[in-house]
């Protein structure tokens, strides 16, 4: 007399077809929480922002140094920095445009001028009240009167800082 073995399945089809849709939309959700923060979610065209800011700065004879560290004490939604410029304004009325991204994604300090660094750090590519906006000033012979963010799509300033010198 002879055997047949027979062989088990290990998974029904429709099973395994279940169990392959269940952990794609697994993935998908997971990658989705990974990444949501670096996806900008609205345009700054209504958001209010408040800044805070020191003056760190000294005149010694003509030469201006130091630093305004900024602060954001209240942002009103999440705003992408790539939807922001930096406009600075020096005491003769000079208008310096930056984009807020740049200094962000190269993580230090980018020259905005030969006399004027500005750093971004923020937690992701948007506004935070846990970051902070640094401009340094380095044998300058200007101070700063005034630091605004700039919504490119629309031109409207979403936030002003007027220094005191």
């Amino acid at each position: 007399m002879k055997r047949v073995l027979k062989e088990d399945e290990a998974v029904s089809p429709i099973i395994a077809t279940i169990l392959l849709i269940a952990i794609t939309v697994t993935i998908i959700a997971s990658a989705y929480s990974i990444f949501a923060g670096y996806i900008p979610t609205t345009s700054p065209t209504s958001s209010t922002i408040t800044i805070q800011y020191n003056n760190n700065t000294t005149d010694s004879g003509n030469l201006i140094s130091g630093n305004y560290v900024m602060t954001l004490s209240e942002t009103s939604s999440n705003v992408s920095l790539k939807f922001l410029d930096a406009e600075i304004v020096l005491q003769n009325g000079t208008v310096i445009e930056e984009s807020m991204l740049v200094p962000y994604l190269e993580g230090h300090a980018v020259a905005v001028t030969p006399e004027i660094t500005m750093n971004v750090s923020m937690p992701g590519a948007f506004l935070s009240y846990y970051g902070y906006i640094v401009l340094n000033l380095n044998h300058s012979s200007q101070y700063i009167s005034t630091f605004s963010l700039v919504n490119v799509q629309s031109g409207n300033r979403i936030a002003e800082v007027n220094f005191q010198s």
